[in-house]
């Protein structure tokens, strides 16, 4: 339930979109911005308040989350769109995108006085986010990541990695031994059908196997398509 912060959320994505949601279906309050008016207005029919523009969204936010595809989008949104600069003394910024460490505490550094600032990542594709199943990787000092954890626990598990920045490195180990696991799938797809053996016959005896895995069950149909 909400602890009574208002949050602000910036990209309403595939990921950030369905996290958006479980907020708001938990109780807390939100205001909601995205460049795509069509997803604001979709977080508004399930109870969110629209912002004008990034930085109208993070001056009205008690604690910010910003779920965004790629760094440099989250320095346009930040920075050039003059989201950091508009946070208020007192207020939290949440960043749920796989960001660069040296990025996130550059800004942090930049942040107004009195903002708090803390990397959380996440892992668990679009299944997870709508389902509240994630797992979420929280960087920073200890105050403000139990204060975002009150709220981001709403998403599935968060697990305290360190300080700033250190949710970004857990994360980004987690993809490198998930793309490692699916190159060697596909390797092994295209192995086994170069001697012969029909694609779906060798799906189910790796599945069915010391060969299987969450990323043999979870990516092996989109390798393979």
């Amino acid at each position: 339930m909400s602890n009574g912060d208002i949050i602000g959320f910036i990209g309403l994505g595939n990921m950030g979109g369905p996290m958006c949601e479980r907020l708001l279906a938990a109780g807390h309050q939100v205001i909601a911005f995205d460049l795509d008016d069509a997803k604001v207005a979709h977080a508004a029919a399930h109870g969110a308040r629209p912002a004008e523009s990034a930085a109208d969204c993070a001056a009205r936010a008690d604690v910010l989350l910003t779920s965004l595809p790629r760094p440099d989008h989250v320095e346009a949104v930040m920075v050039t769109a003059g989201a950091l600069a508009a946070l208020r003394a007192g207020s939290l910024w949440v960043d749920l995108t796989t960001n660069r460490k040296e990025l996130v505490a550059r800004l942090a550094a930049e942040a107004p006085p009195g903002v708090d600032v803390v990397d959380s990542p996440v892992t668990g594709a679009v299944d997870g986010a709508r389902n509240g199943r994630l797992t979420l990787f929280i960087g920073g000092a200890e105050a403000p990541v139990a204060r975002a954890t009150a709220i981001i626990e709403e998403l599935g598990t968060v697990i305290a990695c360190g300080a700033l920045g250190t949710g970004n490195v857990v994360k980004l180990v987690t993809n490198q031994l998930w793309f490692v696991a699916a190159a060697a799938l596909g390797e092994g797809f295209a192995l086994g059908m170069s001697h012969g053996v029909e694609l779906s016959t060798l799906y189910r005896a790796i599945i069915e196997s010391v060969g299987d895995s969450f990323v043999a069950r979870h990516d092996g149909p989109s390798i393979f398509a």
